[in-house]
């Protein structure tokens, strides 16, 4: 499924099966689905039972390909498709010409981008709105003024000058006075340095496709591990 084209039918029908075992108590009976599946497939943290949602989940897993592809460029495989495709990872524009191979590395890459914040270095990599690069979530998530119509297309590298420092004067007039003096406050690298890309949250105690997946589910956690503490019966606790 990470590296092989897996059509969503083939999935559904996966996870079909998944909810007939789930409810159902023999093949001759159609049993009643309580919970939709989609409920069932939150973490366990949210009130789910922590299934997998195997669309997401196939995602996921191929955010982990991307993720040591963007920090192995001297593999074969990264200039293979810097010279095919200029490493454009999220640039769609292609559609049906891109090889199958590439579609999966994008499908990765679209999952991956979420929790990903960019360290920038000559900032060409880096889109104003889509990707992170101010704290910890993108643009169109801060509450501030911003000239959408002067920076809309732009890259952070279009932000900065011919010295590879913040082009302060453009920056005050596209962003409000909070935002523009945050973004002059971030470091910006040596323009011969590409941007580097690393987690927002880099959790040891989860890997790169299991932050993927769950970042699909919101952040916040309803804080009821105290059930799973309690001794109630599996079904008390399964509806609670």
């Amino acid at each position: 499924m990470t590296h092989s084209v897996v059509p969503n039918g083939v999935l559904h029908f996966i996870e079909r099966l998944g909810r007939r075992f789930l409810w159902q108590k023999d093949s001759n009976s159609r049993g009643m689905h309580y919970v939709g599946w989609k409920e069932l497939c939150k973490p366990r943290i949210q009130g789910g039972l922590g299934f997998h949602d195997l669309i997401i989940w196939k995602s996921a897993l191929r955010a982990r390909i991307v993720w040591d592809l963007l920090h192995h460029p001297e593999s074969v495989l990264y200039k293979v498709l810097m010279v095919k495709y200029e490493m454009k990872l999220w640039d769609t524009s292609l559609g049906k010409k891109s090889s199958a191979t590439w579609k999966i590395i994008q499908d990765g890459a679209s999952a991956l981008r979420p929790i990903l914040r960019w360290n920038i270095g000559n900032g060409m990599s880096i889109d104003v709105f889509q990707d992170v690069w101010i704290m910890d979530r993108v643009l169109d998530k801060w509450t501030t003024f911003v000239n959408v119509e002067e920076v809309e297309n732009f890259y952070v590298g279009d932000l900065l000058n011919n010295s590879s420092q913040w082009n302060e004067e453009l920056i005050k007039r596209c962003f409000g006075a909070i935002m523009a003096e945050r973004i002059l406050a971030i470091d910006v690298g040596n323009d011969s340095h590409g941007d580097c890309p690393e987690l927002i949250h880099d959790r040891r105690d989860m890997t790169v496709a299991a932050m993927a997946y769950r970042i699909n589910f919101g952040v916040e956690e309803n804080n009821i591990c105290w059930l799973y503490n309690l001794k109630l019966h599996p079904r008390e606790r399964f509806f609670w």
